[in-house]
């Protein structure tokens, strides 16, 4: 899985809703808006960029629908 290839763990959620998941970085981040330390900032937006290069966007076509009508969510890699 991509989020686990980039160094972050996903852990389910469904209490939230079904097929929610959260990501979990492993950097905890300083209370009181305090910055992070260059190395831990350096680290999370070197991950945060790897994440985003491997996402791909689906807008949803018709968001009043109850089921999904776009395209495959699942492309064959």
């Amino acid at each position: 899985m991509d989020i686990r290839k980039a160094g972050s763990e996903l852990e389910d959620a469904p209490e939230d809703f079904d097929g929610h998941a959260h990501i979990d970085h492993g950097i905890v981040m300083p209370i009181d808006g305090e910055p992070l330390p260059a190395e831990l900032n350096l680290l999370f937006t070197t991950r945060l960029r790897d994440l985003a290069s491997r996402t791909q966007a689906y807008l949803d076509p018709d968001p009043g629908n109850d089921t999904w009508q776009g395209e495959d969510l699942m492309p064959p890699r």
